[in-house]
């Protein structure tokens, strides 16, 4: 099943739907080990996209930290951060 969602979260990137693909991307987050590396690449591809997107980077982080990459997902909630208070 998790391969036929990185194929939706793909094919909804693709098409513009940035919102649906979040929530693809939340579900993946909470996948097996095993998925998160293929997780984190598409959440950096969907950053590249939508370098504006706080949701990404905290997804990021998320994912980052459940692979055990602390420093890394620091950085990700760090930039959400930024770019939250930015926006207010």
């Amino acid at each position: 099943e998790c391969c036929g969602r990185h194929a939706r979260v793909a094919i909804l990137r693709h098409a513009g739907k940035h919102a649906e693909s979040l929530g693809e991307f939340r579900t993946l987050v909470k996948a097996g080990p095993d998925e998160l590396p293929l997780v984190v690449r598409g959440l950096l591809d969907a950053a590249i996209e939508q370098p504006q997107e706080p949701e990404i980077y905290r997804l990021l982080g998320d994912a980052q930290i459940r692979l055990g990459n602390y420093v890394d997902s620091l950085e990700a909630y760090n930039r959400a951060s930024a770019m939250q208070r930015e926006a207010s």
